[in-house]
């Protein structure tokens, strides 16, 4: 049976049923996370500028015209399935049309480098149909189509989901495919769920709210709603890896990881 798991750091304290969630809390338990990007600004323009650089990606192939389509498609649940990679996505510029694995700030960083690797080193039927790949800079202008299992194609409706696991590489080099049949396990399971590629780490979530129906305002303290609250009951830990957590684990390191809510944005 596959079991999630989640992220250790980011957990506010307190108990399932009165746990509550300061607003002044949020800036930094986001700040310590994966889910932070960085200030919209600073004072010496050079992080306004790193806002608009779209980053890279590893490139696996380019489609134009009417094969666009079809092409994209073969491409991807060939690269899916037969070649077990993962955290794919596509982006259209005009009438051409590109499909990418992962996304990085640095073209020469662990991630990058690892990533397009893994990409060339990947074989179908004993051949290493991605061996020309190469880690490309991304252009601004292109439009992104994400899959529909990545949370950020729920980004910026406003809405917070429930962080109920990770994969990182503490579960082998794969873990961004684990997180992702996780995903597909709960889809089948009736659950909406998705995966978040950090840079580290590939969350797994169930559900959106919009805040509304995330919290109850008690006061001048967000408190977690009753939808959420019966939601964490039935997924109440983070746990790492798919493992679940047993009597031989610490008590105190167990509580600390309950599922939690986070924006998506």
């Amino acid at each position: 049976m596959l079991v999630l798991l989640v992220l250790s750091a980011l957990l506010a304290t307190g108990c399932l049923e009165r746990r509550v969630v300061k607003r002044s809390g949020w800036n930094k338990m986001f700040m310590e996370s994966d889910w932070y990007d960085g200030p919209a600004s600073g004072s010496d323009g050079s992080q306004a500028t790193n806002r608009h650089n779209r980053g890279y990606a590893v490139e696996l192939g380019r489609f134009g015209g009417g094969e666009a389509f079809h092409g994209v498609h073969s491409l991807m649940q060939t690269a899916r399935q037969d070649a077990g990679l993962a955290n794919l996505w596509y982006a259209t510029i005009g009438s051409e049309t590109t499909v990418y694995l992962g996304r990085f700030t640095d073209k020469d960083s662990k991630e990058a480098k690892a990533a397009l690797r893994e990409v060339r080193d990947a074989e179908v039927n004993g051949k290493a149909i991605f061996a020309k790949a190469k880690v490309v800079k991304l252009n601004a202008e292109r439009g992104d189509a994400l899959d529909p299992r990545d949370l950020r194609s729920l980004k910026g409706r406003g809405l917070f989901t429930l962080q109920i696991g990770y994969y990182d590489g503490s579960y082998g080099p794969d873990f961004r495919r684990a997180a992702e049949t996780a995903v597909d396990v709960l889809r089948d399971q009736g659950e909406k769920a998705f995966y978040y590629h950090g840079p580290h780490r590939s969350m797994v979530l169930v559900n959106a709210w919009n805040r509304t129906e995330a919290f109850t305002l008690v006061g001048q303290v967000d408190r977690y709603s009753d939808a959420v609250r019966i939601t964490q009951e039935k997924y109440p830990h983070n746990v790492p890896n798919g493992v679940s957590f047993g009597p031989d684990d610490d008590p105190e390191y167990v509580k600390s990881q309950r599922s939690f809510l986070v924006p998506i944005r």
